[in-house]
């Protein structure tokens, strides 16, 4: 399985490379975003009872965070719950209560740093190579939705299958 991946991740690369050598890829963020509203998310004031429930429920192993207001305020993940569980069990924090902003990843955090609607292939590339999903903001910092890494790679599958259909002898397309 994991041969397969790392070829079909080549073979993707290799689009990439033809696709600037021929003047850009055509496409763009939203072509691939995964709105707010067909995605599973939380709020940061959710408590980690709600936070656990709705990862389960969907059996995601992390989620975004918004505020109140709709910006986004980062993710949080298993990890994250389990560090909790960790820390109150050893004493480490106090029993009681807790909120997902409490225990979730910063944006700051470059591990779900979010990208704007308005960035670069490049910059979404770059993140999506680490994140499973990245997160996607409008100008003003409000989350619209995600981009999934799983996207990606079949857009990018199907740009390289169509290349390669209509490549004929291109030395990047054959290997030569």
């Amino acid at each position: 399985m994991k041969t397969k991946l790392s070829g079909l991740v080549t073979r993707c690369l290799k689009v990439c490379a033809i696709l600037k050598k021929l003047g850009g890829v055509h496409m763009n963020i939203p072509m691939l975003l995964k709105p707010k509203a067909m995605i599973a998310f939380l709020n940061d004031t959710n408590t980690v009872r709600q936070g656990l429930e709705k990862m389960n429920y969907h059996g995601y192993t992390a989620l975004p965070v918004i505020d109140d207001e709709g910006r986004y305020c980062g993710t949080v993940s298993e990890g994250d719950f389990l560090r909790l569980m960790h820390d109150i069990k050893y004493g480490k924090r106090p029993e009681g209560k807790y909120i997902i902003r409490d225990i979730m990843h910063k944006p700051r955090d470059a591990r779900n740093a979010p990208v704007t609607v308005n960035a670069t292939l490049d910059e979404l590339y770059e993140r999506v190579i680490d994140q499973n999903f990245v997160p996607v903001t409008d100008d003003r910092g409000m989350f619209i939705g995600i981009v999934t890494r799983r996207d990606v790679i079949i857009q990018l599958y199907g740009k390289y299958k169509e290349l390669e259909k209509n490549s004929g002898d291109c030395p990047i397309c054959s290997g030569k």
